[in-house]
């Protein structure tokens, strides 16, 4: 390995270094087949054999005119921000586009370890501008790809585009073409999960503010009432297909007590539609208005009062605005507004945090775990497809039709079923699946049984019929009548009006916080005109210890930050490339342009919330009762 190489690499990529030591005699003495060679107009190119045949990675007669020729597709790339390059070789493609367009990031990606080593033998690294280099991995392990892609993808921030080395799908087929489908499939979810969380974590916030009265004035379930359900059998129903094969069941054992039926979501239609009513349902997503409402419509349109709601502190606020019946909650994680407000000894002293999930079924078994009920037993939980059906019958929306239509048909893929038949699903359901299977696992003292006829397999619980279960575990009634009735401990009202009063001194001080940002903004802009570059230096250190005091304002914390989350780890990703910047003035325009943006956002949502925080605060600090119990219906 060249000592300049070493160099280089121990004091830039010191964790590079350690793994090309730890991994030394495995592949550097080995070469595993690979030669460099001269090539006809003397640069260096590379060989390996494999099957008693030389492959070349660059052109055994003129590697510089190849590689010139590769990057001439590459002529329109201006809209990417990044490079991707997949296969090293000895670097010639990647110079040529590199040269070609020197204000690009990039980043190397070697499948082939024994090819780095090759690369440091003959090549200076520092030939390649190291400057926009952020990253060179090595795939030691196939196992650890789809974590680097992962980690990459949340970490660097900008159009990305992936550049393989064309001698890469000659040499190895296989591994490039694994490679490109993993690089489709963790973009894909990225781009899945962003749209997700930039829908919800607005939402997230808002619902959190405008239930916390509801909060204050229901019980909490996992506190108030584990005793009702400790040791007890649950029947989490779901509204999949089979549901329908359990009514007769599920008749008998709601008319004689002999377990808690929790529905969750729309199963609550299919049961009241055949005379059910369910010991309690449970909700979370933080839905539009309308959906929110439709899930429990024939709750609320017939008047129904006695069957519960356990509600999810984030749930779309008109659900519990308009349910009749009584109200309990349950604390979600992506909920930043009650832990401030009733600090957080008070929910976490008592256990009641759940994860939030792919779905509300595995929401209600997080809860079902805390309350410790023995067995679970889970029933319309297909997580896949019976028949096409999206729901047992009974179940119906405007806007979702019962039956999958032929676009969704296309999109799904097979998983092994209960009895190690083959069922089609999708890989939202398999995900809700997996991650139900991991609490399940995690506590391995509740039994879980799936009485799911033709669902998907769910690592962790037993299969049996309902029927059987009913005749070996289900004999006696354990239902307590009005369970949910009593008197229950309120919050420390005193700590919350504290809170209250914290956060309206940091409310009226975080709009001075914003006003001297912006100043200093324009600051930064009339000294880079001028070119004052130790000028332009101090106001970016003193612009840093303005943003570190928003960043610790407890308004922010709690309202803004959770609902920006997607755009702060945006802003988070370009501290890297400003850090590295040298160039006071350029470095000073990249924090006016990604800070100035995403200060603007927080104004915006600032202002969104302005009306509905302000009413809280004062609802809090004026209105709120210092008595510790009140009485639920």
């Amino acid at each position: 390995m060249l000592v300049d190489n070493i160099n280089l690499i121990k004091s830039r990529y010191p964790q590079l270094w350690t793994e090309l030591v730890n991994n030394k005699d495995r592949y550097e003495v080995a070469s595993c087949g690979l030669e460099v060679e001269q090539s006809k107009s003397g640069m260096p190119t590379l060989s390996i054999l494999e099957d008693d045949r030389k492959l070349y990675f660059h052109s055994k007669y003129n590697p510089l005119e190849e590689s010139s020729k590769f990057i001439e597709k590459y002529e329109d790339i201006e809209e990417y921000e990044h490079l991707f390059f997949y296969g090293l070789g000895l670097g010639y493609h990647l110079e040529a586009l590199m040269n070609k367009h020197p204000d690009k990031l990039f980043t190397i990606y070697e499948p082939n370890p024994a090819v780095i080593y090759k690369y440091l033998e003959s090549k200076r690294l520092d030939s390649l501008p190291i400057a926009m280099l952020r990253s060179i991995f090595i795939e030691w392990n196939p196992e650890v790809t789809i974590p680097y892609l992962q980690h990459f993808l949340a970490n660097y921030n900008g159009k990305t585009l992936l550049v393989t080395n064309n001698s890469y799908e000659r040499i190895f087929p296989n591994q490039v073409s694994a490679f490109n489908e993993q690089f489709k499939k963790v973009v894909h979810n990225q781009r899945s999960n962003l749209g997700v969380n930039q829908f919800f974590e607005r939402n997230w916030t808002i619902n959190s503010l405008l239930n916390f009265n509801k909060i204050l004035e229901t019980p909490n379930i996992v506190l108030e009432k584990k005793d009702k359900f400790k040791g007890k059998p649950a029947i989490l129903v779901a509204a999949g297909p089979s549901l329908e094969d359990e009514i007769d069941n599920l008749k008998h054992i709601k008319k004689h007590g002999l377990a808690y039926i929790i529905a969750v979501g729309s199963a609550n239609k299919a049961l009241l539609k055949n005379g059910i009513h369910p010991d309690a349902v449970t909700s979370y997503d933080p839905w539009t208005a309308q959906e929110g409402l439709d899930v429990f419509s024939d709750i609320t349109e017939q008047g129904i009062t006695t069957i519960p709601l356990i509600f999810g502190s984030t749930v779309g606020f008109n659900a519990v605005t308009k349910y009749t019946g009584t109200l309990m909650h349950m604390f979600i994680n992506q909920d930043t507004v009650s832990p401030y407000y009733l600090g957080r000894g008070q929910i976490n002293d008592t256990n009641s945090m759940l994860a939030d999930a792919p779905s509300i079924a595995v929401i209600t078994m997080q809860l079902l775990i805390r309350l410790e009920c023995n067995p679970v037993i889970l029933v319309g939980q297909n997580f896949a497809y019976r028949n096409n059906q999206h729901y047992a019958a009974g179940i119906g929306y405007s806007v979702r039709p019962t039956h999958l239509s032929e676009q969704e048909l296309q999109g799904l893929i097979t998983v092994k079923g209960v009895e190690g038949e083959d069922v089609f699903t999708t890989p939202g359901f398999d995900q809700g699946n997996k991650t139900m299977s991991q609490y399940i696992k995690s506590c391995p003292e509740i039994e879980v049984m799936n009485a799911t006829r033709g669902g998907a397999r769910i690592e962790g619980t037993t299969y049996k019929s309902l029927e059987s279960i009913m005749d070996e575990r289900l004999r006696e009634r354990v239902v307590e009548a009005d369970w949910y009735k009593g008197e229950f401990k309120k919050y420390d009202t005193r700590l919350v009006k504290k809170h209250a009063r914290e956060m309206e001194k940091e409310f009226k001080g975080i709009g001075g916080v914003f006003d001297k940002m912006v100043a200093q903004f324009k600051v930064m802009e009339r000294l880079m005109k001028t070119n004052e570059s130790k000028k332009i230096e101090q106001q970016l250190v003193q612009f840093d210890k303005t943003f570190n005091k928003f960043k610790e304002n407890k308004y922010y914390i709690v309202f803004i930050q959770p609902m920006l989350r997607n755009q702060h780890q945006v802003l988070m990703r370009t501290l890297s490339d400003i850090r590295n910047t040298s160039d006071h003035s350029t470095r000073a325009k990249k924090v006016i342009e990604s800070f100035g943006r995403y200060i603007y956002e927080c104004q915006k949502e600032m202002k969104l919330i302005h009306y509905d925080f302000a009413r809280l605060q004062q609802q809090l600090l004026n209105g709120q009762r210092e008595d510790t119990h009140i009485r639920a219906n």
